[in-house]
């Protein structure tokens, strides 16, 4: 069973964290007010189910739906097919959709082959383009298309998610992991459906050591709980920061974050942790190397001293 295709949102309402963007989407669908669509964000925040989801609304079946993954296919030739496809009517008295995932990778001259089509494409023909690097779309792209940006899923909706997932499909995960996968998959809702079908039954060492492997950052967790008692040793926070300092910073801030996530899950008014979270919530700027960290628990002993 793959968790991640199964609980794929089939509706807009269903798509998690971005009410801001379905709302007017359901709308602009409904009206056929644009042809020419673009979807930007991070991985696995739902772009291109997003773009399946408008597909179903414009009744585009079967072989009308051309969905293209251009980091595999990125040549002109490949452009020149799908936009050819235009001219012939689509099936059923319905639509024609094409869906163009991981679009930054295109060459210039794909993009070129793809101008025509997406300026005045035939009736009841759609185009959705879906990217992580918006900045490497063509403007000429980005001006004809109606642009939606996709914002990371916040842990307390994910953590809900995989709470329904967990009790829906019987997986072996406490609500204590769930919340630490929550918090550490930057937001994506697909990455943490991932992790919890990959947790489901392994023993707590098992856990532990495949989080601090996939984080690459093995003393994170030791940092995260080094903080849990709020009367810990400075020192002892250093000598282990000093050890990690050719870990990822940002790596550790999720670790850190993840971990904390548990506390707030379980005690929504615990100060303590939520002056940790608060404190590791921005992504860590990784040329400052170990000192990002650092100065970031230099500003928690400070306020605990007050």
């Amino acid at each position: 069973m793959n968790i991640t295709e199964t609980w794929r949102p089939k509706t807009l309402d269903k798509v998690l964290g971005q009410s801001h963007i379905t709302k007017s989407l359901t709308k602009i669908i409904e009206e056929r007010k644009h042809s020419t669509f673009l979807f930007e964000g991070p991985s696995g925040t739902g772009k291109t189910t997003l773009a399946r989801i408008c597909a179903e609304m414009l009744n585009c079946r079967g072989f009308d739906l051309q969905e293209f993954d251009a980091a595999s296919n990125s040549g002109v030739e490949d452009m020149r097919a799908l936009a050819e496809q235009q001219h012939s009517f689509p099936m059923g008295g319905g639509s024609r959709v094409f869906i163009i995932d991981e679009c930054q990778r295109l060459s210039k001259n794909a993009w070129d082959a793809l101008l025509k089509g997406t300026e005045s494409p035939p009736p009841n023909n759609y185009w959705f383009f879906c990217t992580t690097e918006v900045s490497k779309v063509p403007r000429t792209i980005r001006t004809r298309a109606s642009e939606y940006k996709l914002k990371p899923v916040s842990p307390q909706a994910i953590a809900d998610l995989l709470m329904e997932v967990r009790d829906t499909e019987a997986l072996a995960v406490d609500d204590e992991m769930i919340a630490r996968l929550a918090g550490s998959v930057s937001g994506s809702p697909r990455e943490a459906l991932i992790k919890l079908q990959q947790c489901d039954g392994l023993s707590e060492d098992e856990l532990e050591a495949m989080l601090s492997v996939d984080q690459g950052v093995p003393g994170g967790y030791d940092l995260a709980k080094l903080l849990s008692d709020k009367s810990f040793e400075a020192k002892e926070v250093m000598d282990l920061l000093t050890r990690m300092k050719d870990e990822s910073p940002e790596a550790i801030r999720q670790v850190v974050r993840a971990y904390f996530t548990t506390f707030v899950l379980r005690a929504p008014t615990n100060k303590w942790a939520l002056i940790i979270l608060h404190e590791f919530e921005k992504p860590a700027i990784e040329q400052n190397y170990i000192t990002d960290i650092v100065m970031r628990v230099a500003r928690i002993i400070k306020w605990r001293s007050q």
